[in-house]
């Protein structure tokens, strides 16, 4: 079946929910009473309800029972995969042109079929550009570009795509990579753990050194009044014992 336009399908646009199909008698013999009654018109049925796709690696998690991740690789030629999942729906203005663009196939088909195969495309150009030390901290880059990129191409085909991300992390082709990672990521949490662990004992140190020096000045500005509390003494006696008069008023006190 092929349409003529899109104007075609928008002029005959209906958004009943009954819809009576008009038919007519087509003899097939001879003997008028001999034939079928067919339809003049066909009805094709747009489902504008929004459809969510998950394409993984994982069969159990993805929304089919089979790898339908999206595969890329970096520019040193490690292969992976990532998650992406995906919501779109088609917009009443937008029937006839999603109609026209693709015949009778529907929403779900589309999005595992060209919409994927659009977010493998643009991820790949993008994975290509780094190397895998550097990709990972790109990740954010990929999903703007992912989402600009097909957000505005399908609309012009009729699909509104309304969210469109990255799930979970790379899944490498060799497994020996992801250990390798793994390996690397412990090693450095064990070293930020034994800085950590030095750093308190640094400070514990420090605590302590600074507790025992206000120990120590404090003992000895007890001991240096005491010294100058003597010596005050001393020099009193001293003075009072040179000064006459202080003797004999110390007589008449007795």
């Amino acid at each position: 079946m092929a349409f003529e336009s899109e104007k075609y399908l928008q002029e005959r646009k209906v958004a009943a929910k009954r819809v009576q199909i008009p038919h007519r008698w087509v003899q097939t013999s001879r003997l008028y009473f001999n034939g079928d009654w067919m339809d003049t018109v066909r009805l094709v049925k747009v489902d504008r309800s929004p459809v969510t796709r998950e394409w993984t690696a994982d069969s159990g998690n993805g929304t089919a029972a089979r790898d339908q991740a999206i595969w890329i690789e970096s520019k040193d030629s490690v292969g992976f995969s990532v998650g992406f999942n995906c919501t779109a729906y088609i917009r009443e203005e937008d029937t006839a042109r999603f109609l026209y663009m693709y015949r009778s196939k529907s929403l779900a088909e589309m999005m595992d079929t060209e919409i994927r195969a659009r977010v493998q495309s643009i991820a790949a150009e993008i994975a290509a550009r780094y190397d895998l030390d550097q990709l990972r901290s790109h990740k954010q880059e990929i999903i703007d570009d992912v989402r600009k990129d097909i957000a505005e191409f399908f609309t012009q085909r009729g699909i509104t795509i309304t969210t469109i991300g990255m799930f979970g992390e790379f899944t490498y082709q060799n497994p020996k990579i992801q250990a390798a990672i793994d390996e690397t990521f412990v090693a450095q949490q064990l070293k930020v753990i034994s800085g950590a662990k030095l750093e308190a004992q640094e400070k514990e140190n420090a605590r302590t050194e600074l507790e025992a020096e206000a120990i120590a000045n404090r003992t000895r500005t007890i001991a240096e009044g005491e010294t100058d509390s003597i010596r005050a003494m001393a020099e009193a006696t001293r003075l009072a014992a040179s000064d006459s008069l202080f003797l004999q008023l110390k007589i008449l006190e007795v």
